[in-house]
């Protein structure tokens, strides 16, 4: 097991295994083949010492348990893939992805320049990978004339799915961001919440993983002061602005019911747009004892992963 889990049978390591995170039970025999040497015998109390030192290597692992006597020898086989980058090297390719793809206006061959950067090759090419297919993700969604882009704007969905993938397993700032960014806008809160540092994301994630969440991120005093470190798709913004209008209400109102039924209506939103834009009218009604107000956008999402965790259960409640 690795940190509490089983891996996949093949996964992709991108942060050091430390000898803690590694587990095995009803192990006699462990077989490795690290890259292309031959294959060696481990004692398993050594495995994760080995596992521990390993940075860019494909690892094949062969698990056996043979204790018991006339009993057929059981095995499980990985294949791990260590992608390991020095911090320097993912530094300078954070660097190259806030002046060249944060301060401009996206295009194809933004994002070329971009992955095309000295900084972003070698150890740094997965993580500038990933980077980019963010990038190409909100360029697909927006789909700007400029862009000429022949694939259909829905494929932005698979763009924000492999930047999350890629993204997920590195302890860095920016991966974080841009990895929860990745989860809001495809409606994929199955995460525990993060802090990103992007106060607007942390409180429209808490609100629509858990409206009856008791501790929401505290506004930030120095807002004024946040500077842009990544771009965020106009559909996603419009929403986080929606968030944090609607949570800073101390009081429902019908007005209130009508903003957000234009915005969750509005057939120029994708449609996880929608979802979440009607998630948070009844999530923000409801938490302001609102009941009445909450039923209608409540049936909207009733039967709407994920969303149903808690509308449908909602709507069961009394609403007096």
């Amino acid at each position: 097991m690795l940190d509490g889990r089983e891996p996949p049978k093949h996964c992709v390591l991108r942060r050091p295994v430390t000898p803690s995170a590694v587990y095995t039970a009803n192990v006699t025999d462990v077989e490795l083949r690290i890259d292309d040497q031959a294959t060696m015998s481990c004692p398993p109390m050594h495995l994760a010492r080995t596992l521990s030192k390993l940075r860019r290597e494909d690892v094949l692992l062969i698990l056996s348990n043979s204790a018991q006597r006339n009993i057929a020898q059981v095995s499980e086989t990985y294949r791990l893939s260590f992608r390991v980058a020095d911090a320097v090297i993912l530094q300078k390719v954070e660097q190259a992805f806030c002046e060249i793809i944060t301060p401009s206006t996206l295009t194809l061959s933004t994002i070329q320049s971009f992955l095309d950067d000295p900084r972003c090759g070698e150890e740094g090419a997965e993580y500038a990978e990933a980077l980019g297919r963010f990038a190409l993700g909100i360029l697909r969604k927006e789909d700007p004339d400029c862009a000429r882009l022949t694939t259909a704007s829905g494929l932005y969905r698979d763009d924000y799915v492999m930047a999350e993938q890629g993204l997920r397993e590195l302890e860095r700032p920016l991966a974080r961001l841009v990895a929860q960014l990745a989860r809001f806008a495809l409606n994929d809160f199955s995460a525990e919440p993060v802090e990103t540092g992007f106060w607007d994301l942390d409180l429209a994630y808490r609100l629509l993983q858990d409206p009856e969440c008791a501790a929401f991120p505290t506004s930030p005093q120095d807002a004024e002061e946040r500077r842009p470190i990544c771009p965020v798709d106009h559909d996603t913004g419009r929403i986080l602005n929606l968030a944090v209008r609607m949570c800073s209400q101390e009081r429902w109102s019908p007005l209130l019911s009508t903003e957000c039924r234009l915005i969750a209506r509005s057939e120029k939103l994708d449609a996880v747009d929608q979802q979440k834009a009607a998630a948070i009218w009844a999530a923000c009604a409801w938490r302001l004892g609102a009941r009445q107000e909450a039923a209608e956008p409540l049936r909207m999402i009733a039967a709407t992963y994920p969303f149903h965790n808690w509308a449908a259960r909602f709507l069961e409640e009394p609403m007096q």
